[in-house]
C-alpha cells in the first residue's frame, strides 16, 4: 500500500467507475419509473415490431414468431450481478451491475489460473455491497468445440466465491439479440468492439480487447434475457 494509506491508482479507478455506475443506474431507474403506464405498454422489445400484420404491416394480429421473440426479453434490466464469460483459452470476462459495466478484461486460462479466482472474488466483493444475486453466464458448446476445461475452471472459481446460478447461451443467440446478426465473422467482431467502445472507454479509458468485447456483449444480452429472469425467479416450494 502507498505511504500514508493512499488508495492505489487501480483502486481509485474502480471506485470512480463504481460511482459512475451508481449514478447511471439511478438515472435509468428514474426514467423507468416515469415511463410506467401507457409509455411502457407502447415500448417495443428490441428487434421486434409492436404489431405485425398479415404482410408485416402494423395493426394486424401478432405472429407466433413475434410473440415468441417478445417473450424472450424483459422490460427492464434484471436486478442482479452478471459475470459474463467469452469461453476460450484466452477468455474475456465482464462484470455488470443491473446492466451497467463495472469491470472487464481478459485472462489466459493456462497461464493465469489465479486471475480467474481474482475475478470471481471481485464479483463477490461487489455482491457484498449491493446485496444482489450473482449470475454466471457462459457460452454453450458450439461448432464441435467443447472447451469444457475452461468452463469448468470458471464454474469452480465462481462456486468457491459463493455463486450458484449459471446460464449458458449459444453465440448465435446473444449475437442476434445484441448485434442483430450473426455472420460474417469479420463484421461480427467489428460490431462487438463498436458496441462496447463507449462503456470500456468510460470504465478503463482504453479500447476493448478482442475477447473482452464479446464478453461484455454477453453481459448485455443477460441484462434483458427472459431466460435469465426465469433463472433468478425463486422457485415455488
Amino acid at each position: 500500500m502507498p505511504a500514508g494509506g493512499a488508495t492505489p491508482a487501480s483502486g481509485r479507478a474502480h471506485d470512480a467507475a463504481w460511482q459512475v455506475c451508481l449514478r447511471r443506474r439511478a438515472a435509468r431507474q428514474e426514467r423507468f419509473r416515469r415511463s410506467v403506464g401507457s409509455v411502457v405498454a407502447a415500448r417495443p422489445v428490441p428487434g421486434v415490431n409492436a404489431r405485425v400484420g398479415p404482410r408485416g404491416g402494423a395493426g394486424g394480429k401478432r405472429s407466433s414468431a413475434a410473440q415468441s421473440r417478445r417473450a424472450a426479453w424483459a422490460w427492464s434490466p434484471h436486478r442482479c450481478l452478471v459475470l459474463a464469460i467469452d469461453t476460450a483459452e484466452h477468455s474475456g470476462w465482464a462484470i455488470l451491475v443491473e446492466g451497467e459495466l463495472f469491470d472487464s478484461g481478459e485472462v489466459h486460462m493456462l497461464r493465469q489460473a489465479a486471475e480467474v479466482r481474482r475475478v470471481c472474488e471481485r464479483l463477490r466483493s461487489v455482491q457484498s455491497c449491493e446485496d444482489l444475486p450473482m449470475l454466471l453466464v457462459l457460452e454453450a458448446p458450439f461448432g464441435g468445440l467443447n472447451q469444457g476445461q475452461y468452463r469448468g475452471a470458471w464454474r469452480m472459481a465462481y462456486a468457491e466465491a459463493g455463486g450458484r446460478l449459471v446460464v449458458q447461451v449459444q453465440p448465435s443467440v446473444w449475437r442476434k439479440g445484441v448485434l442483430g446478426f450473426t455472420h460474417p465473422r469479420e463484421l461480427v467482431r467489428q460490431a462487438e468492439r463498436t458496441r462496447v467502445l463507449q462503456d470500456v472507454a468510460r470504465v478503463h479509458r482504453r479500447a476493448p480487447g478482442p475477447d473482452e468485447a464479446p464478453a461484455i456483449c454477453i453481459g448485455y444480452w443477460a441484462t434483458y434475457a427472459a431466460e435469465v429472469g426465469r433463472k433468478l425467479r425463486p422457485r415455488s416450494p
